[in-house]
């Protein structure tokens, strides 16, 4: 079986892609893409069609320029833009700990937190939380494909509505019962 990366690297990729798509960092996002060409990490037909860095993370890992333990081209491209802040969040993870994109293997000590008991304030988040809008809104497919990527045979219908259920959002749920299965 394929190793998967850890949830901290995809908890990464979706902080980092909204970091930049921040004010200013269209640019640097494009001169990112241009070192991942050169260094031929990607065609420029690829390059084209990639708008985020959530989109770039897929694309390199089907093309298996980066797996757990080799993110460097990612690594790099961030590095290249001055953006070490969010290189050191992708290497080492939220808790500072060197985690190369691994699955954890050790058991966790302690109970991880739910969503309301996170603390996130001015202090403590690191980017702005921004109420929902139609371009977080669009984000919908991407993350279900990275869901789909990682869980494998087991993303399946059912486990989404179950988890859609879980969380409340029955009106999708809904949806997603009544969708015809593509594959």
């Amino acid at each position: 079986m394929a190793e998967k990366f850890s949830d901290d690297v995809i908890t990464a990729v979706m902080t980092i892609s909204n970091a930049l798509k921040e004010p200013g960092n269209n640019e640097k996002f494009e001169l990112m893409l241009a070192g991942l060409m050169m260094r031929d990490d990607l065609n420029q037909r690829e390059a084209d069609d990639i708008k985020d860095f959530q989109q770039l993370f897929i694309t390199l890992k089907e093309k298996d320029k980066i797996r757990p333990g080799k993110i460097k081209p990612l690594l790099k491209g961030l590095g290249d833009i001055g953006r070490q802040d969010l290189q050191r969040l992708l290497r080492d993870g939220p808790d500072g700990i060197v985690q190369g994109g691994y699955e954890s293997k050790k058991p966790q000590t302690k109970k991880p937190q739910t969503a309301r008991e996170v603390p996130v304030g001015p202090s403590t988040a690191p980017y702005p939380v921004m109420p929902p809008s139609e371009e977080i809104m669009g984000e919908g497919p991407t993350m279900l494909e990275l869901w789909k990527d990682r869980y494998r045979t087991k993303a399946t219908k059912a486990s989404l509505v179950a988890a859609l259920r879980k969380c409340r959002m029955n009106l999708a749920a809904d949806m997603a019962e009544k969708t015809a299965t593509t594959e």
